[in-house]
């Protein structure tokens, strides 16, 4: 299947989908391996289209800043705009689930602000 950039899809209907489909599969692949992505953003979601059908997902991309469930900060990284609240205030404290969930808020709260794509 050929994957597209978030900002290319041209509806919030699909972008909806997307991000279903992220909370759905995304957060269940997290918690099969344990890993905390640390940086949900624009660049780092790719929409894919089956060429089988008209179904669509979300695939998250660029695990550079992923650790593992639990492990302590080893530094602030992530997308300023989409960092958990924890991350920008105390970087000692162990990474969870919640942090990753919180910045897919942001992405959404910024993309229902500033529009998907260009022609928003």
């Amino acid at each position: 299947p050929a994957a597209e950039r978030l900002e290319e899809i041209d509806s919030p209907t699909l972008f909806a989908k997307v991000a279903w489909h992220y909370v759905e599969r995304g957060a269940a692949g997290e918690q099969r391996s344990e890993l905390l992505h640390r940086d949900i953003s624009t660049n780092n979601i790719l929409v894919v289209r089956s060429p089988l059908d008209s179904t669509v997902h979300g695939a998250l991309i660029d695990f550079d800043c992923a650790i593992s469930v639990g492990m302590a900060r080893p530094e602030r990284t992530g997308t300023l705009q989409f960092m958990s609240v924890l991350t920008l205030e105390v970087n000692w404290l162990e990474c969870t689930e919640i942090d990753d969930w919180e910045s897919l808020l942001y992405l959404v709260c910024w993309l229902g602000t500033f529009g998907i794509n260009k022609e928003d």
